[in-house]
């Protein structure tokens, strides 16, 4: 019995040992609008990157499975070594520090029942600082393209607006089996608004505005969220662009010509007046 006892504890140590030796993966940094790619090999893995920001900074990570059961749970550590944010697949966090961050990516638990977090597989991982890059702009009344091209990939674009401005945006699928999910984060860096495909604000407040779009869940079952494909962006600011004016009883024409692509009239009542429009295809 004896002997048994110390093989076991021998044994004990030397896995634990090996589990230490495989944790701790270091992967490298990940730049701004970048999207890098993984692997938990071996359970017990952990992966590690790293990326700078200041603080204040509002960044958004994005951890998406690209084969395999894995179930990604991310962490992040700031400069200091503390705990900055922990989530899975995805973090949106304004940084409280100034330097390098570490982000440490393993197997979490995907349905609240896989207790044995020893799932294995690839992933891909996107890094977006919102005040630390450039992004390109959309004006008023445009329509631009752009392709959600791998899992965890985020598009980001900027508009101008003043407070009060009523703001339309419209994000629809053009390739591919994307369903887009659009974020709006105002100019200090808050969350303005979010929503599938269509978002219809009021600014809160005078500045450059960020929209962030990426993959989301089409049927409340889609929980890969690794769906990719094109998409048109069309922007509308009510308050500060000029638009064409319709008289009473008069019919006027007009093309919705690209997926996404929104037409504005405009017309004079008084309160109390009874109004009918209509509009149908031709």
């Amino acid at each position: 019995m004896k002997r048994l006892t110390r093989v076991l504890v021998i044994t004990s140590v030397l896995a634990l040992l090996l589990t230490t030796s495989l944790s701790g993966a270091e992967m490298g940094e990940i730049n701004c609008g970048e999207t890098l790619s993984g692997e938990i090999a071996v359970v017990g893995q952990q992966d590690n990157w790293t990326f700078t920001a200041s603080a204040g900074d509002r960044v958004l990570l994005s951890v998406m499975a690209t084969s395999g059961a894995l179930y990604p749970y991310v962490v992040v550590y700031a400069p200091d070594g503390s705990q900055e944010a922990g989530a899975y697949r995805h973090i949106n966090q304004q940084m409280s520090q100034t330097g390098t961050y570490t982000v440490v990516i393993y197997d979490g638990d995907a349905s609240y029942s896989d207790i044995w977090l020893d799932d294995i597989g690839g992933y891909n991982f996107t890094f977006v600082n919102l005040e630390g890059c450039s992004w390109p702009s959309i004006s008023c009344d445009e329509t631009v393209s752009g392709t959600i091209d791998a899992a965890s990939d985020m598009d980001v674009w900027q508009f101008s607006a003043s407070a009060g401005d009523r703001v339309l945006l419209t994000v629809m699928t053009t390739s591919g089996s994307l369903y887009p999910y659009v974020i709006v984060y105002a100019p200090d860096g808050s969350q303005e608004a979010g929503a599938y495909r269509h978002i219809n604000q009021q600014m809160s407040q005078t500045g450059t505005y960020t929209v962030v779009i990426y993959d989301g869940d089409a049927s409340y079952s889609d929980i890969s969220l690794d769906d990719t494909g094109g998409y048109n962006f069309t922007f509308v600011n009510l308050e500060s662009c000029s638009w064409p004016s319709i008289s009473c009883d008069e019919t006027v024409s007009g093309t919705i010509d690209a997926a996404s692509d929104m037409d504005v009239w405009q017309f004079s009542a008084s309160a109390g007046d009874r109004v009918l429009l209509t509009v149908m295809t031709t």
